[in-house]
């Protein structure tokens, strides 16, 4: 039998949709929370990219469902990210 690489889900990513800005760019951000506690760990802005910015961070994660919120939240959680958490959601 071959070992298998098996790692625990660490935590929850949810995918904000806050639709496009007036230029038509996508406003869509991934918010990482901690398994146990529930806590915001991080924040990626998935730009372009889709999906795969999750799994090209190396996040081992469980996707949670899309939630729709006002581009004013997107703003704000983009905000929190690099005041609070001290990291750059673009990257």
């Amino acid at each position: 039998m071959a070992k298998q690489d098996w790692r625990p889900i660490l935590g929850v990513a949810l995918r904000l949709d806050a639709g496009h800005d007036v230029n038509g760019n996508p406003l869509r951000a991934w918010m990482v929370l901690d398994a146990r506690t529930g806590n915001i760990v991080d924040v990626l802005d998935e730009g372009y990219r889709g999906r795969s910015v999750l799994k090209r961070l190396g996040y081992l994660v469980s996707e949670g469902p899309d939630v729709l919120v006002r581009p004013g939240y997107y703003r704000d959680l983009i905000r929190f990210a690099k005041k609070e958490l001290g990291v750059d959601p673009e990257r």
